[in-house]
């Protein structure tokens, strides 16, 4: 049950997060005009340090998307163990100094 919990918490605030990156205002290229990059790496942007190189939205196959949501399972499964080994270390500490204060 606990499991499922933190499963619809974390969907919850994945969701969430989504959804107020659709809302804010899109971020393009700056409207100064394009100089060539003499290296050919894109356009160049006065006030960044290294090209501007625009992302374009590429379809991805099956494989790229399962990948990916393997790549988050195993992900959230090693933060969740290791906050639990964390935690369960920092209590065994004060508890073991708190036992040791007391007598």
């Amino acid at each position: 049950m606990a499991y499922l919990l933190v499963l619809v918490v974390a969907a919850a605030v994945g969701a969430g997060v989504y959804v107020f990156t659709l809302r804010q205002p899109p971020v393009g290229p700056p409207s100064a005009p394009a100089e060539q990059d003499p290296a050919g790496g894109g356009v160049a942007d006065p006030g960044l340090v290294g090209p501007y190189v625009p992302v374009v939205a590429a379809s991805t196959d099956w494989e790229s998307r399962l990948t990916s949501a393997l790549g988050l399972v195993i992900a959230v499964i090693v933060g969740a163990v290791t906050l639990a080994a964390s935690t369960y270390l920092a209590f065994a500490v004060v508890g073991k100094l708190v036992h040791r204060f007391t007598g």
